[in-house]
C-alpha cells in the first residue's frame, strides 16, 4: 500500500504501468535485484534513491542526502543534469570495481535510474511519509465500511460547499443504499445529520435559502 502511494507520484511515471500490471524488473545483476526486491525491481522512494547511491555508486550518506535535497528543492535543472552525469560515472566505476560488472552492462542498467531521478525532481514520495498515508487510508477505509453513516455525514460536512467532492460522496452513498435527502423538519439542524433507522442522511436546515445555521438549530430545539 505504501509502495502504491509512492507509485502515483511523478518519480514513478516511467514504470508505473509495469508495476500496476505486476511486471518485475530484472536488471541482470543479482545484487541490485535483491536490493530492490521490495519494490519489484524499481527505485520508487527518496530513501531508495539515497540507499542506491550509497550501495552501488559509492556515495556517502551525506552525499546521497545532498542529491535528495537537490531533487526535493527543485533547483536549477542544470545542477540536476550535472548530478545525473556524475551518478552514471560513479555507478559504472563502482560496480566494476566492487561487483566485477562489465562497464557496458553497467551503462545499460543505470539509464532507467537516471530517468527516475529526473522524474523525481517533479515530486518523489518518502517511505516515512507514505507509511503515514497508508495508516490514515486504512483507518478511513475501515470507518467507511463499518460506520458508513457516520463516515459519510462527517465527510459531507467537511467538504460542504465543494461540489466535486460532495457529488462523489453522494454517488458513493447511493451505490451502498444510503439516501441523501433535502432538509427534513424534526431531523435536520446544523449541517448534515444521519438517521440509521430510516437509512438516510439529511441536509442541514441552512441549505434552505434564508435560514442560517443558528436558525436551523433553534428550529430543531
Amino acid at each position: 500500500m505504501s509502495f502504491g502511494n509512492g507509485l502515483i507520484r511523478p518519480a514513478c511515471a516511467s514504470f508505473r504501468e509495469e508495476v500496476a500490471n505486476g511486471i518485475a524488473k530484472d536488471h541482470g545483476f543479482e545484487p541490485l535485484n535483491k536490493f530492490l526486491g521490495h519494490t519489484l525491481g524499481y527505485v520508487a522512494m527518496q530513501e531508495d534513491i539515497m540507499n542506491f547511491l550509497s550501495k552501488f555508486c559509492g556515495y556517502s550518506m551525506a552525499e546521497s542526502d545532498n542529491i535528495r535535497r537537490l531533487i526535493a528543492k527543485k533547483y536549477d535543472k542544470s545542477l540536476l543534469e550535472d548530478a545525473t552525469i556524475e551518478i552514471q560515472e560513479r555507478f559504472i566505476d563502482y560496480v566494476y570495481d566492487n561487483y566485477n560488472l562489465e562497464k557496458e552492462k553497467a551503462q545499460e542498467i543505470i539509464k532507467p535510474f537516471v530517468q527516475t531521478i529526473i522524474d523525481a525532481s517533479d515530486y518523489a514520495f518518502s517511505w516515512n511519509h507514505s507509511d503515514a498515508y497508508s495508516c490514515i487510508g486504512y483507518m478511513a477505509g475501515w470507518l467507511r465500511y463499518y460506520y458508513p453513516y457516520e463516515f459519510l455525514t462527517t465527510a459531507l460536512n467537511i467538504f460542504d460547499g465543494k461540489s466535486d467532492k460532495t457529488s462523489r460522496l453522494i454517488r458513493y452513498a447511493d451505490s451502498i443504499g444510503v439516501s441523501i435527502q433535502p432538509a427534513k423538519f424534526g431531523v435536520s439542524r446544523k449541517g448534515y445529520r444521519f438517521d440509521k433507522k430510516q437509512k438516510i442522511i439529511v441536509k442541514g436546515l441552512e441549505s434552505i435559502k434564508g435560514i442560517g445555521a443558528s436558525v436551523g438549530q433553534e428550529l430543531y430545539n
